[in-house]
Order: C-alpha cells, then structure tokens, then sequence
C-alpha cells in the first residue's frame, strides 16, 4: 500500500510545471526541415522562463518579444518571399538553437479521415515511391490525439521527401504537392493532420459545436454523453471514498489490500461509433494555430454519409467547419478544397430509393456555394469492393488543380 501510495505521488509531482531554469524552446512545428508560409506574416511561438527576453531571426530579420508569466511566448515575423534554399531560424533566450533547412513556400493543411491518411506506402505505388526526391516537399504528421481540454503542443517532426520517407506520407497529399511542385517550383509543406473513421463534428472547436443551431441533433448528444459521465464521475468519487475507508481498516488488520475504482472514460474513443466530444479539434488542430497556412485539403464524409438528411445537413456542417478554421487561422478567405467520395459498393436498392452515397456527392457540390472552397471528384476511381482507393494519384493531382 506505501508503495502504491510512493508511486502515486511521484507520478503526480511528474505532471507539476517545472518552477526551475527552461530552456527556450519553439513549438514542434518549428524545427529542422520546416517550411514557413510565403506572402504572410508568419507567426513562431514557444516556451521559456516566465519573463524571458526572447529573439527570433531569419535571414535578415530579427524580431524580439518576452515571455509572459506563464513562460510563454509568441512574435510574428515579417512577410517573407518564396525562398527555395535553405535558411536557418535562429532562436535565442538564456540559450541559443538554431532551425536549419527552413523553406518559404506553400503549407497546406491535411485533414479529414481515412482516405487522408492514408499513406502512400500503402498504394502499391513502387515506382512513385522510388522517384521521389524532392526537397521542396515536406511533411508533418500530427500524432493522432484525442484531448479532453485544448492542447497547446503536438508531437511530431518535418520529413524531407525521399524514396525513404515517402511510404509515411499521406498519399492525397503527396500528389497534390508534386503536382503543383512540377508545375510551380514552389516549397510545399504538407500538414497531416487526420484521424480514420471521424465525424466532420469531431473537428469542430467545441463552443462552435455547442452554439450552432444547425448542429443541435449532435450537440444535443454530446451533451448527454458528458451529462453521463458527470453521473459516472460522481459515482466513482463515492466509490474511492469508499475503498479509501475500507483499506484504512485492512491495514490496522493486517488484511490484504484491493485495488482502487476504476476512474470512468472520458466519453471519447477511437472505437466509439456514436458521436463524441470534439475531442480531435482540442488534441490536433488547436495545437497547430495559429501557424500560417496557404489552404486546407479535406478527404472527410463516409462517416458522415447516409440518406438524404444526412447530405443536407453536411452542407452547413462544412460551412460551419470551414468558418470556424478560417476564424481560427486568421485567414477568412483561406482556400478549402475538399474531395467528392469514391465510387464504393454496388448500386443500392434502398426502397427509400437513390443511394445515401450519391445524395452526399451531390451536398458536397452544393457546398462549392462556400466563397473559396473547391471539389475533386473521385466517382469514378474508386473501389467497389474497398472504402480506400488505391488509386490516390487522381485524387491529389485533380485537387491541385484547383
């Protein structure tokens, strides 16, 4: 029991902020092989000692700022043209580090579910993978992260494009940025961030979800589920209240000791069908912001897909969602460009007639209404027999059209 007790303590003095000197330090989006949007002032942020003077340099320019009580701290650096060679980012606060191989080009955001995060190891594309070198295109995998609360940092780290590399990369992502690579010579940076088998509402911040109209039917079930587990939590404080008094007595008995309540689930999980907290929001898009970005890439909606209604209703989902970005990232007119669902199954022969699949389709052209946002077809290279294509190079190239 005191070594339960032992260890408790240490795992909770673990999770403490550490009061002693920190290191300055930047977001993970700002390391080695980074790529920084163009045309744009660019934001950087990190941590440091609360009161830490902080200086940011880049090329030629120089930007300075403190840190505030909570150590952290954030500047914006001026516009910067496309700059293909690499630069250095130099960051200096008690101690100096230095980010090396820093572009200036194009970042797009990769969002959606499955058919987004499916990598290009995965295509059967072996001679693609063999011939991919190109350093002006980088990616950034977002670790898949479901938070109860907003984060403020995200695992992960910026690949360079390589025959070595290139299997982890989102496919649709890869496509689309040597399209517009081979055509442009501009950088790209790929900024995958996409969970398999998720709602468009899991995306959504969570005060967005709660107090729009048009998504009552979902808020109405997240707020039962959180209503739930408060009854649960409830319960569970009861219970260790209980397991508290009845140990206290097994020691002065000498009897064997039980292990504690379990602490009930937050209501989230990757396995959960039914809806859920807009936990991916909290976990792996509030954690990006507000890094400059050039435009978002959306492969999302066979979750989402079912009858007529549910069609209908994507559209002032999408709406919702992309406004709620745009706010976000402080880009209103930021460009979001979305893909149509692939051909799957066989034609249905619901007696409510049509296909659930084909009305969705058709939402999402209606959804093009949206200032800025764009559509790439994909009915037909899709699989009957597999809800993940193959084929992703339609896909990217189609949304570089765009």
């Amino acid at each position: 029991m005191l070594l339960v007790r032992l260890a408790s303590a240490t795992a909770a003095a673990l999770l403490l902020p550490f009061k002693g000197h920190a290191n300055v330090r930047p977001h993970p989006l700002f390391t080695d092989n980074t790529v920084l949007q163009r045309d744009t002032e660019i934001p950087v942020w990190g941590w440091a000692d609360p009161g830490e003077a902080v200086t940011v340099t880049l090329g030629t320019t120089t930007v300075r700022t403190r840190t505030g009580a909570d150590g952290k701290w954030s500047l914006r650096l001026p516009k910067q043209a496309m700059n293909a060679k690499g630069q250095t980012l130099d960051i200096k606060g008690k101690n100096e580090l230095r980010v090396k191989n820093v572009l200036i080009g194009d970042v797009w955001l990769c969002s959606g579910q499955s058919n987004m995060q499916w990598s290009l190891g995965a295509c059967d594309a072996p001679e693609d993978i063999k011939t991919a070198v190109n350093p002006l295109i980088r990616h950034f995998a977002v670790d898949m992260k479901f938070a109860r609360d907003p984060q403020d940092t995200v695992r992960g780290s910026w690949s360079i494009c390589s025959p070595s590399s290139v299997p982890g990369f989102t496919a649709v992502g890869y496509y689309f940025a040597r399209k517009v690579s081979q055509e442009t010579g501009v950088p790209v940076g790929l900024l995958n961030s996409s969970v398999g088998g998720t709602n468009i509402e899991c995306w959504m911040r969570q005060e967005t979800l709660l107090g729009t109209p048009a998504l009552k039917v979902y808020a109405d079930q997240m707020r039962a589920s959180l209503a739930k587990y408060q009854v649960e939590l409830l319960g569970y404080h009861r219970a260790v209240a209980d397991w508290v008094r009845r140990e206290s007595e097994h020691i002065q008995t000498s009897k064997a000791v039980s292990y504690p309540p379990e602490q009930p689930n937050f209501p989230f999980g990757e396995q959960e069908h039914s809806p859920r907290c807009t936990t991916l929001h909290n976990g792996m898009i509030q954690p990006l912001i507000p890094f400059s970005v050039r435009g978002v890439l959306w492969y999302q909606g066979e979750n989402n897909a079912g009858g007529v209604t549910d069609g209908l209703q994507y559209i002032e989902k999408q709406r919702v969602l992309i406004r709620d970005w745009r706010d976000a990232f402080g880009r209103p007119d930021m460009p979001f460009y979305s893909v149509a669902l692939a051909g799957w199954q066989s034609q249905s022969n619901s007696p409510a007639g049509g296909d659930g699949w084909a009305e969705f389709r058709d939402a999402q052209r209606r959804a093009l209404v949206i200032p800025h946002t764009g559509l790439a077809s994909a009915v037909d290279i899709g699989d009957v027999n597999d809800i993940h294509p193959k084929n992703k190079l339609d896909v990217g190239e189609r949304l570089a059209l765009w």
